[in-house]
């Protein structure tokens, strides 16, 4: 059928079949490029000899370089680097806002949320992560060892009623 003139025709756009391929191959582009600009993978919970071990994996290598406050609090800071020279910009994206992920429910250790911290200047400030407990508790911070994560050991603290604990933690 000839084109009206004024009017733009593609070839092949009256068939659905054609349509829903290219619109899965744009998809298919699309997405894993949107994906790719978390900084945070996923968070593990595993019991082990009463304690927690929390593990926070990423997407990219990124090197361990301080925490504060030290062994104890609410509100636990961790600084990290990224281990390329090509910095967070080039191997991850610039993530456009903070990420937060909150924690699985537990019975052997209250909820908390982990939020990655936009930096200022991504070639030059640390990654910041902020951990937030919905109550004090003490923990050892160590990187993980596959390059990728974090490692938190908390002392378990059982819920009383054998139940996850209620996560009030809220997003920001």
């Amino acid at each position: 059928m000839p084109a009206k003139p004024g009017r733009l025709t593609v070839p092949g756009a009256r068939k659905p079949a054609r349509r829903g391929l290219c619109l899965a191959a744009l998809a298919a582009l699309v997405l894993p490029a949107t994906a790719s600009t978390r900084l945070m993978d996923d968070i593990e919970l595993e019991g082990q000899n009463g304690s927690v071990r929390v593990k926070v994996s990423f997407t990219v290598p990124l090197n361990y370089l301080r925490h504060f406050p030290p062994e104890k609090g609410e509100i636990l800071n961790v600084f990290l680097q990224p281990a390329s020279a090509t910095g967070l910009r080039e191997t991850l994206g610039h993530p456009a806002t903070d990420e937060i992920r909150r924690s699985p429910r537990s019975p052997l250790l209250p909820c908390f949320t982990v939020t990655y911290v936009q930096p200022r200047d991504v070639q030059r400030d640390p990654v910041q992560l902020v951990l937030q407990f919905d109550q004090p508790v003490s923990y050892r911070v160590e990187p993980g060892a596959d390059g990728r994560s974090l490692v938190l050991v908390l002392p378990a603290q059982p819920n009383a009623s054998g139940q996850p604990y209620d996560c009030k933690t809220k997003k920001k």
